[in-house]
């Protein structure tokens, strides 16, 4: 058996084999393989904070994140929320190359003017956040239809109710393509973070 120094010392060798053919494989050009183009989005068109129309229109030709929330949601939400406001300053020097948009998933109650409130009190920059909403059955089929998201029905809590969605965020590109979904763990924001970084810099 090896003593450890040895075995320490060849350990040592296979990671500087590895760092010096990564800096041979940039050193020649080569590249990552691009992010997977998982699904187009379908085209929407909603209702921000503001009371305008904003969809896939005004996103186009952008780098964009999408998440899913309401405002008064007692479970995953305000920790998401959050968690996109600590990704949008972490993002902040790519300006207006990048978006961030939460569609919220209950319209009856979620009018612009509420979500707005929420939207500041998270200390959102809404000139590179957009929070939407609309007509039920419009923002259903949005969901559904353009997100491919699952919401479930209301459900009763203690002082209030809760509704089943998906807490992962979504990476779209400029062309309207989904290329990612992911956690909002430290490990799934600093992936996200890093395919941002990706896009923008092709």
């Amino acid at each position: 058996m090896l003593a450890r120094r040895t075995r320490l010392w060849l350990g040592g060798l296979g990671w500087a084999a590895v760092l010096a053919s990564g800096l041979w494989l940039r050193g020649r050009g080569l590249r990552e393989p691009e992010l997977p183009m998982l699904a187009p989005i379908a085209d929407f068109s909603l209702t921000d904070q503001d009371g305008h129309p904003f969809g896939t229109s005004e996103l186009r030709g952008k780098v964009w994140i999408a998440g899913f929330a309401f405002t008064s949601c007692p479970s995953v939400c305000p920790m998401l929320t959050s968690q996109m406001s600590n990704l949008e300053r972490r993002l902040e020097r790519f300006g207006e190359r990048l978006h961030l948009v939460t569609v919220t998933v209950d319209p009856e109650n979620d009018t612009p003017d509420r979500l707005r409130t929420y939207a500041l009190e998270h200390h959102a920059n809404l000139a590179r956040w957009s929070f939407l909403t609309g007509a039920p059955e419009q923002v259903r089929t949005t969901l559904s239809r353009g997100f491919m998201v699952h919401v479930g029905p209301r459900t009763a809590v203690r002082d209030g109710f809760d509704i089943l969605h998906t807490a992962r965020l979504m990476l779209v590109d400029e062309n309207g393509r989904l290329r990612g979904t992911y956690s909002t763990d430290g490990p799934g924001l600093d992936g996200l973070s890093r395919d941002v970084e990706r896009l923008l810099a092709d």
